[in-house]
């Protein structure tokens, strides 16, 4: 598999980010108890000023999170949410989601964050 440009990553984050995800997440909707704590202490966070990062051991989880937290009721329309993760040199590891991201794209990230545009970042420890 060929190396990604910069253009072509953006693109493809744009069209997963823009994918419809099946039926609608309402509070009904069955989730882990762990997800039904977070939600509870971040529909506890009610100062316009609140920022935060959430951790996570898999890169995946950071994805499927970010996502699952800009889309459910009690989340979608008071967290501007954004991802972070690691970065591996493992030759081993297989090419994945988490490659789409680039170092700059990552430190986009954080001035965002810096700056207020997002308020919340999901993230593995590498952002520690």
């Amino acid at each position: 598999m060929t190396r990604l440009d910069r253009a072509e990553r953006v693109y493809l984050l744009e069209l997963l980010v823009g994918m419809h995800l099946p039926g609608n997440i309402t509070e009904s909707t069955h989730i882990s108890r762990k997800l039904e704590i977070l939600l509870s202490f971040l529909d506890r966070m009610d100062h316009p000023e609140f920022s935060g990062i959430i951790f996570v051991r898999r890169r995946a989880t950071v994805g499927v999170l970010t996502r699952l937290l800009s889309l459910h009721p009690k989340t979608k329309d008071r967290f501007r949410c954004a991802s972070f993760v690691g970065w591996s040199n493992n030759v081993a590891r297989k090419e994945s989601l988490g490659h789409l991201l680039t170092r700059d794209m990552q430190h986009d990230t954080l001035s965002e964050f810096k700056t207020g545009r997002k308020n919340l970042i999901i993230g593995t420890d590498v952002l520690e």
